[in-house]
């Protein structure tokens, strides 16, 4: 599957799912991946 195709929350469960469900994470990394799901990271234009 190519990145152009994969949704945000696909995109985040891939990098949980390679993160050890985020054990790996930073704590801010983490969050980060938690407001792209939650639609709350923007885009600067």
């Amino acid at each position: 599957m190519e990145s152009a195709q994969l949704t945000v929350a696909d995109k985040a469960i891939e990098i949980l799912r390679q993160t050890r469900d985020g054990d790996t994470l930073e704590p801010r990394d983490l969050k980060l991946v938690e407001m792209a799901v939650n639609d709350c990271v923007f885009r600067r234009t």
